[in-house]
């Protein structure tokens, strides 16, 4: 039940459109990002590639966060070329701050 409204929110967030968000990473701006105003961008996910080492990682530890818990690399593969109908989002920028922090 819960895999399916889970399944169910993505596929209405990320339903219309597709193509990719190029974002700049932490390493690629000119100076240090403040992490109250930039977008700090895992690099895989900057790249719209699945962060393997960081999911691995973050599944691993005892306390999950709701993203590890739900994400996983087949649902991050059908939805990484669509973006939100209503802010452009793709599914790595949704992701990311459960990337960047996890736990």
């Amino acid at each position: 039940m819960k895999k399916s409204v889970k399944v169910s929110f993505l596929q209405k967030c990320f339903a219309s459109g597709g193509g990719t968000t190029s974002v700049a990473t932490g390493s690629n701006m000119a100076s240090k990002p403040d992490p109250f105003y930039d977008l700090i961008m895992d690099e895989s996910l900057a790249k719209n590639e699945w962060p393997e080492a960081k999911m691995a990682e973050a599944c691993s530890k005892e306390k999950k966060s709701l993203m590890a818990q739900a994400m996983s690399k087949e649902l991050f593969e059908k939805y990484k070329d669509h973006k939100s109908a209503l802010a452009g989002w793709t599914i790595a920028r949704a992701i990311n701050t459960g990337v960047m922090y996890p736990g």
